[in-house]
């Protein structure tokens, strides 16, 4: 009977799983069924509750224990407290130890849970070298083992670290093995589906392959809708928030941000949370509304967590909102705003991406109006940054936009041959990697170097200021239209 309500629950059919576990008498097998079922709804706490409650009672059989400590640290990563549920999963690595020399290979099942939840949690962390050592033990542990459902979910949290290394084919390939594997366990892990094709749709997203990314994400949204998992919903309505946002329907974007801030402060993700609430602030600002009450929320979660990357979600947020301003102050606020994002060491990726980004483009709204060197010194140092960061971190399509970059810079210095050089190897990386998306990118920069060789050669044989070169070679425009990478 225990076995059905597992299979249950890994399908997906979570009332009939409920109910079958209200007929079978409590034991400690039952509250780990109890405690499985919490997860997969989404319910961090209750999931907490029992597993502490299993944890306290003094249990004999190592398994058990391991698969308590590991669903305790499944809910503390869920909820987004990384060092907890680090501590969780050490302390069950030291009871596998203790008790790993009676007991020769039968534990290999547990290893393997608490391998795949440290490899998680250190890939959430930002710490990938971590991450692969235990995530490529845990697959190796379960393809041995006769279980394709938990071989699937390790194939998936194995593409999802070759994603964080920019390796999108070798990720692509390995979610379409966890597809094969899927269609050969009958269809039945519906949830584990869910998972590989939202991964799927990011991989398009980060190629720029924005309709296919929309299908992916749309196919495993409407599973998660029926599943009824609002932890998985909650992370479906935010990726299809940033695809809409990308396409331009603000509307649709607009309703599945709304969606995913509730859930997410219902869950008590407060990492999720705040980055759900930045890109519905972004979505504010490209409509010119205001977004003080979304700072407010975000400056009172950070008060609440006391974690720096929130804050600076926060000050990111302002930044974006003050630098539309017409009036030189704002704009100089949402500067130093932004250099204090790109001063402080953080090591979330994408916030000082995007604060470089836009204090480049407010460096270069200041150069129309000045004739200042220095600032056009400070605009290439800045870009240099950025092209260390994006090359540091693997983030492909990343680094392709800043070669265009500093291609376009190049016809400031009339350096056609240069210019020409960046955009080249952009193209190189671009077919190496696969990144078919950025083609119509590329093109667009090829173009609008074509257009400007002319100018280019009448600019020489002229003393033209900065200002007037920036404006006729339409520098700011095409540095906004790369770096949002929206749909051309």
């Amino acid at each position: 009977m225990l076995h059905e309500i597992e299979e249950l629950i890994r399908i997906g059919k979570y009332r009939e799983a409920a109910e079958s576990i209200k007929q079978v008498e409590n034991s400690s097998q039952v509250m780990l069924l109890k405690i499985h079922l919490y997860h997969e709804l989404g319910d961090f706490n209750l999931q907490s509750v029992f597993s502490d409650k299993l944890i306290s009672n003094g249990i004999h059989d190592i398994k058990i224990l391991i698969k308590a400590y590991y669903w305790k640290a499944w809910s503390e990563f869920r909820k987004g407290n990384h060092n907890s549920a680090m501590e969780i999963c050490e302390l069950a690595l030291g009871k596998l130890l203790e008790n790993g020399s009676n007991n020769g290979n039968s534990l290999n099942v547990e290893k393997s849970h608490i391998f795949n939840a440290l490899g998680s949690t250190y890939l959430e962390m930002g710490k990938t070298d971590k991450a692969y050592e235990y995530l490529k033990s845990a697959l190796t542990l379960r393809e041995s083992l006769d279980d394709n459902y938990y071989y699937l979910i390790s194939l998936n949290n194995i593409g999802l670290y070759h994603i964080s290394q920019g390796e999108l084919q070798i990720a692509l390939e390995l979610f379409n093995k966890a597809l094969n594997l899927y269609e050969l366990s009958d269809n039945r892990y519906l949830p584990a589906l869910s998972r590989v094709l939202s991964n799927m749709g990011e991989i398009y997203r980060l190629r720029r392959e924005y309709e296919k990314s929309l299908e992916f994400h749309t196919r495993s949204f409407l599973i998660r809708k029926n599943l009824d998992n609002n932890y998985d919903i909650a992370m479906s309505r935010h990726y299809l928030g940033i695809i809409e946002f990308k396409i331009n329907n603000l509307k649709v974007s607009k309703s599945h941000f709304i969606q995913s801030n509730k859930l997410w402060k219902q869950i008590g993700n407060d990492l999720w949370y705040s980055l759900s609430l930045l890109n519905f602030g972004r979505l504010l600002v490209k409509q010119k509304k205001n977004v003080n009450n979304v700072v407010k929320e975000l400056n009172k979660l950070s008060r609440k967590n006391e974690n720096p990357i929130i804050l600076m979600r926060a000050k990111m947020l302002q930044a974006l909102f003050l630098r539309q301003s017409s009036r030189m102050k704002h704009r100089a606020e949402a500067q130093e705003l932004l250099l204090q994002i790109i001063t402080l060491r953080l090591s979330d990726y994408e916030l000082i991406h995007d604060a470089l980004i836009n204090y480049i483009e407010i460096l270069f709204q200041e150069l129309k109006m000045s004739e200042d060197d220095l600032i056009l010194e400070e605009a290439v140092e800045k870009l240099n940054k950025l092209f260390d960061l994006t090359r540091e971190n693997n983030l492909h399509g990343d680094f392709i936009d800043v070669l265009l970059l500093k291609s376009k810079l190049c016809e400031v210095d009339f350096d056609v041959g240069k210019a020409t050089s960046y955009l080249d190897q952009a193209q190189i990386l671009m077919f190496e990697k696969g990144l078919i998306g950025y083609e119509k990118y590329l093109e667009f920069a090829r173009k609008a170097l074509e257009k400007n060789k002319k100018k280019i050669s009448n600019m020489i044989e002229s003393e033209m200021t900065i200002a007037t070169r920036l404006e006729m070679l339409d520098i700011p425009e095409f540095i906004k239209t790369i770096s949002n990478g929206s749909q051309l």
